[in-house]
């Protein structure tokens, strides 16, 4: 086969979708497919636009370059809003007939938007107009005709799969749950301290990863334990910035390492005693799935893949969202409580197992065979 990555992220191995992606190129080089990923820094013409008209001028940078390319590819799969001119000029221009399409996300757009919408009406603000119009109605209109247009979408959890049905942009013979999946050097044996004090928290520093609810809820437990460190890894974010989102007399029980390779991620998940994830948006978080892979007990929110993936209580503690003080309260359970870390950790693995890496790249290439037939 050959095949077509168009993703609208960088290509920054420090970025879950690129990296995603390269892992998967790896596996079907070997498997003997011809395969190729294409981003925005691949066109220059894109320097003169604004950030915020990607979603429109990205799909025509696209379109054209395919239209060069066209007899290269047998398959193109399009993330996102990536692949919106293509799929529309599917149906009215004979030279893009012969490509077969996929539509995949690496998150919804519009289920992140509202609840970013939410999570801003709950803090008394507001979205700006040019904001609203932007992603709750122009991206929803490109990633719907993209959608309808593609011969199979690919979605990560059931959440995303009952919003496009609903909203009828795709028919149910037309879309598949396909999860990401986790290295095999992420499954780690681990032995439990007595006491936890070392919390992890992996993502953007952002406010809809919940960053503003992990801080409430680690200013709660550092009255109670003296010796508590946190850990904010993969932030992307300077230091100070990071640091001076907590009160002056904690910020030395806080490290935040902006970037880190896969090779180093391993070494920081055994060496922390709990994760904390208290994401307001998500699609399927591979620093929670590389957690529990890890096994390494987990509180987090009923998120995308996390309310398939996780039982409360059995193989992490999920809280609801915005909830400092139950967040502190899941911790506090766990920092005490060893033989729980142990059972949660090791059911957590379990889980996990379900999604090597090995496993998943086997199903994408059944998946891609079978659009192609």
């Amino acid at each position: 086969m050959k095949i077509l990555f168009v993703i609208h992220t960088p290509k920054n191995p420090f970025t879950a979708v690129y990296a995603l992606h390269s892992k998967l190129q790896e596996y079907l080089n070997d498997k003997g497919h011809q395969n190729q990923i294409l981003a925005p820094q691949d066109f220059k013409t894109l320097n003169r636009f604004p950030a915020r008209l990607l979603p429109l001028v990205y799909p025509f940078c696209v379109a054209w370059w395919l239209k060069q390319h066209r007899n290269s590819y047998d398959l193109v799969m399009f993330h996102s809003y990536s692949g919106w001119v293509v799929n529309w000029l599917r149906s009215v221009i004979p030279v893009y007939k012969q490509l077969k399409t996929i539509t995949s996300f690496h998150g919804l757009e519009p289920l992140y938007y509202n609840a970013l919408k939410e999570e801003m009406q709950a803090n008394g603000r507001s979205l700006t107009l040019r904001y609203s119009l932007v992603h709750g109605k122009l991206m929803m209109w490109l990633i719907r005709l993209s959608c309808r247009r593609s011969d199979l979408v690919l979605c990560l959890n059931s959440e995303e799969q009952a919003y496009m049905m609903k909203q009828k942009w795709v028919d149910e013979s037309k879309i598949m749950i396909h999860t990401n999946g986790v290295p095999q050097q992420f499954f780690i044996s681990r032995d439990h301290p007595p006491h936890a004090r070392r919390l992890l928290f992996v993502g953007q520093w952002q406010e809809m990863k919940g960053t503003k609810y992990l801080i409430e809820a680690f200013k709660l437990l550092a009255r109670d334990f003296d010796d508590l460190e946190l850990s904010c890894v993969g932030t992307l974010t300077e230091d100070n910035k990071v640091l001076s989102s907590f009160p002056e007399t904690l910020r030395s029980r806080i490290q935040n390492r902006s970037n880190v390779t896969h090779a180093e991620l391993s070494d920081i998940y055994k060496n922390a005693d709990i994760f904390i994830l208290p994401t307001l948006s998500e699609g399927f978080s591979q620093a929670l799935l590389e957690e529990m892979a890890a096994g390494t007990p987990i509180v987090t929110t009923p998120v995308g893949a996390s309310q398939e993936l996780l039982r409360n209580g059995v193989n992490a503690f999920i809280v609801s969202k915005r909830d400092s003080v139950a967040l502190a309260d899941s911790i506090r359970r766990l920092i005490e409580n060893r033989e729980l870390r142990q059972q949660m950790g090791r059911e957590a693995q379990n889980t996990a197992s379900q999604y090597e890496l090995g496993k998943v790249h086997q199903r994408t290439l059944s998946i891609l065979e079978t659009t192609l037939q």
